[in-house]
């Protein structure tokens, strides 16, 4: 409500009877991103007869986009881990152990024609919150097309893997009940492991303090590691 208009002269072609098509001015003002304008037109003849000012009202600048300003995705109440959302990174690999996550967004522009979801076969996603996985990768693409007729469309494209097989610890060794001189230790794990530990408890003395290693390394790989020490 505090504005100033911005008035922009007419001169050269601008003055001249018959139609103008839609064009910029020879000397275009600046709006603002968001903002909602009236556009008054007026003018004197030759003769020094003014014209009856034309309007049009209502109208909505905005500068073209098809990104996206948000996007959360979250299993349950958490966001998925290592998830942070950049409106220029079009592609995202995440990995999820939850059956069901939940995908919500906001187009940067409010002259969008459409927004469509579709997976990796180009089927449509009716529902999205919550979408329900299935075991591998689940790929969502989320297509935004401009009401500007002239603008590309974006595609931001999810590829959501989800892991809900639990990790195998087997054929662990020493043998149970056998003698030992060192803390050495063999395993085999089904899958790479983001963490683990190995905690030695004193079975003898009850007041001892187990003593816990934190894995590291290829000690979380996948496969048989031999009888050796931590």
């Amino acid at each position: 409500s505090d504005s100033t208009p911005q008035e922009v002269v007419l001169t050269g072609d601008d003055l001249s009877s018959g139609v103008r098509s839609l064009a910029a001015l020879t000397n275009a003002p600046t709006l603002i991103h968001g903002k909602t304008y009236t556009i008054e037109m007026n003018g004197t003849d030759l003769a020094g007869n003014n014209a009856a000012t034309a309007s049009i009202t209502g109208l909505k600048y905005e500068v073209p986009s098809t990104k996206l300003n948000s996007l959360n995705i979250t299993d349950g109440s958490d966001v998925l881990s290592g998830f942070t959302f950049d409106p220029n990174i079009l592609s995202y690999d995440l990995l999820t152990k939850s059956s069901t996550v939940n995908i919500s967004y906001q187009e940067a522009s409010a002259n969008i024609d459409s927004t469509t979801v579709t997976d990796g076969l180009n089927n449509t996603i009716p529902n999205i919150s919550p979408l329900t996985l299935t075991t591998g990768v689940n790929v969502v693409k989320i297509t935004i097309n401009s009401g500007f007729a002239e603008t590309s469309a974006t595609t931001y494209t999810l590829n959501i893997s989800l892991d809900d097989v639990l990790p195998i610890i087997s054929n662990l060794q020493p043998a149970q009940d056998s003698f030992i001189s060192n803390t050495n230790i063999g395993y085999e794990l089904s899958e790479e492991l983001a963490s683990g530990t190995v905690t030695f408890r004193n079975t003898t003395d009850s007041d001892s303090t187990p003593q816990e290693v934190v894995l590291t390394g290829d000690d979380l790989s996948s496969g048989v590691r031999s009888l050796a020490a931590l």
